[in-house]
Order: C-alpha cells, then structure tokens, then sequence
C-alpha cells in the first residue's frame, strides 16, 4: 500500500489554534501519514503545486478538501488539467463564513 500523504490547510493563526498541535502529534505516530501544516496568518496556502510535488504517483490522486467553495473550484479544476489521469476530489458542502 503507498503512503497516504494528508495535507491540512489553516486559515488561523497557528500559535492561537490549540487543534494544530492536536493534529500534529496524532499523526506523528501514524507512519501512512505525512501531515503539512500551511499558515494562513502567514499567507501560506495549500496550491496545486504543492499537492502534484507531494504526490508519488502521477497518473491518480485522492483529495479530501475542506475549505471555501472557491478555493476547492480552483484545486480541482488545476489538478484535472495537470493530472490528465483519474482524479477523486471530494469537498466538504457548506460554506465558510
């Protein structure tokens, strides 16, 4: 089985958001699992770049996205163009405020 690499994305400031370090140290016992953290506060965001360079296998990616409709539009739509392979994209349906 390939490792699943997960990619999380933070809008807030991490040094206030006590779920990161949650995060951080759930999954650092979980060898299948490589956690990135991206700090919104300092205009760090996930891209397409981001997840084709982390991404082994190049003819198929699996992306669970939760986060703005907007931004979801954006990943998927770059990833199928890159990818030009199978895609699962699936995207949490609400919207953020």
């Amino acid at each position: 089985m390939l490792p699943l690499k997960t990619v999380f994305g933070f809008s807030l400031p991490l040094q206030t958001d006590p779920f990161v370090e949650r995060l951080q140290l759930a999954c650092s016992g979980l060898s299948s699992i490589e956690l990135y953290v991206h700090d919104g506060s300092q205009g760090e965001k996930l891209t397409t770049d981001q997840l084709l360079t982390q991404h082994t296998q190049k003819n198929a990616m699996e992306v669970w996205f939760c986060g703005p409709s907007a931004w979801a539009k954006i990943l998927e739509k770059e990833l199928r163009e890159s990818l030009k392979g199978a895609l699962f994209f699936r995207k949490e349906a609400f919207e953020l405020r």
